[in-house]
């Protein structure tokens, strides 16, 4: 929680990491918003290659 309201979204994807793809693909989402057009960007594609 802290990385998300911190805007830091190397910190928050690194916390994320081990957690189940469907749940980490959702928090993805739901923080894409919090971070701004550039990282949301990046959190969508990072969602979408760890899912495959």
């Amino acid at each position: 929680m802290r990385a998300l309201f911190a805007g830091d979204d190397a910190a928050f994807e690194a916390r994320i990491e081990a957690w189940p793809a469907d749940i980490a693909a959702q928090l993805r989402t739901y923080a894409a918003e919090a971070f701004g057009p550039d990282q949301s960007a990046e959190l969508a594609s990072t969602s979408a290659s760890k899912a495959e």
